[in-house]
């Protein structure tokens, strides 16, 4: 008979394998490029290049090896995603590969002469000790397609798939080309509640602020490591088992705080099958107006001590 933990391997095995679906590992296509069975820039069953299964893989020394021997790397599969697409959300440090260059340089407010500076991102991390993510960051692979996969199938439904579409006409363009940092600035407020963000300039209503960025990790089994920068990350209107963490990553965003009359929403978008939380302006907000959201009842926002920019 057979043993409850073998049966419920084997039933698990069975479960993953209807979300995952089995990929061709990046060695048996090795092989058959150097048997001359499949071209270098073959696209298989899966939808993906050699060039995607060496950043999923995390093979930066398959890129190295095909990069001047007429490798693609500008291919898309059949959700739509780049091999920079999968390097961004699955943090391979092979984005210089593919001509990326995110933006350098972000708005603060000096309280001690009380003006506006431009500052690296490089000096932000140091200063207030995060790493800045200009995108979502999933802890896995496997994670990564399943909600890819769930996201999918919510845009089966005709009320979510309009809803999308009247989401994306208006902001996509906008998340494609990244916020603009000159909308705004972040400033010290205090000990207790430490850093916000603040308008540069008059913005309107309906302008896109910034998508929240973070680690996308499973909620389940971390209540001892709840923080101010939780975020729940669903697929469009439906409820999952992921949060958006951006407690050690994140981007500015983590730093908009609560209000019972915000001047911001909240809304999901889909993106080439992947959820992203958004914030845009919902009245206009004047010059030096601070940006802020409502997190719901029972939110209440601290930053232990942080330090002044």
């Amino acid at each position: 008979m057979e043993g409850f933990k073998s049966l419920l391997k084997r039933k698990a095995g069975k479960f993953f394998s209807k979300i995952i679906p089995e990929q061709k590992g990046i060695e048996a296509r090795l092989k058959w490029i150097d048997a001359g069975k499949k071209r270098l820039n073959h696209i298989d069953s899966d939808g993906n290049s050699i060039t995607h299964r060496a950043v999923i893989e995390g093979r930066e020394d398959v890129l190295k090896q095909f990069i001047g021997k007429g490798l693609r790397l500008d291919g898309k599969n059949y959700a739509g995603l780049s091999p920079l697409d999968l390097s961004l959300y699955l943090n391979r440090s092979y984005t210089h590969y593919f001509n990326h260059k995110p933006l350098d340089s972000i708005q603060i407010y000096r309280n001690k002469d009380q003006a506006i500076h431009s500052i690296s991102i490089a000096e932000l991390e140091k200063k207030l000790k995060f790493t800045f993510l200009h995108h979502l960051e999933f802890a896995s692979y496997r994670d990564f397609l399943a909600m890819s996969k769930k996201g999918a199938k919510s845009l089966k439904d005709t009320q979510t798939r309009q809803m999308n579409h009247w989401m994306c006409s208006l902001h996509q363009n906008s998340m494609l080309v990244k916020p603009n940092f000159s909308h705004f600035y972040i400033r010290y407020i205090s000990r207790y509640i430490g850093y916000g963000i603040f308008a540069a300039k008059k913005i309107p209503a309906l302008t896109f602020i910034g998508e929240y960025t973070g680690v996308i990790t499973p909620k389940f089994g971390r209540k001892k490591e709840l923080n101010d920068y939780i975020f729940d990350y669903s697929a469009a209107r439906k409820n999952s088992r992921f949060i958006i963490d951006a407690s050690k990553k994140g981007n500015f965003t983590r730093f908009i705080n609560h209000s019972t009359r915000p001047n911001l929403l909240a809304r999901w978008i889909m993106i080439k099958g992947i959820c992203h939380i958004i914030f845009f302006t919902k009245d206009p907000v004047d010059k030096d107006e601070q940006l802020t959201y409502n997190y719901g009842e029972i939110f209440w926002r601290r930053r232990f001590e942080p330090e002044e920019l």
